[in-house]
């Protein structure tokens, strides 16, 4: 893990995602987040991850519908 990584329990997790201070990024293939979603993630499939987190805030905001 770098050194800015932190890691947080589930508990801690749904304590932020409950507070709107958190994000989940889904990595997993199309097929399995097809199978089951987590409520409330974003799907960046693990193959696209670094590009999509490289596109610029407006590209980024309008392939997810999020603000980066």
């Amino acid at each position: 893990m770098a050194s800015s990584d932190k890691e947080i329990s589930y508990g801690d997790l749904k304590a932020l995602l409950a507070k709107g201070s958190g994000l989940v990024v889904d990595v997993r293939s199309k097929d399995e987040v097809d199978r089951e979603c987590i409520a409330g993630s974003i799907h960046i499939p693990v193959e696209s991850v670094e590009s999509d987190l490289s596109l610029d805030a407006s590209e980024f905001q309008f392939k997810f519908g999020i603000v980066k």
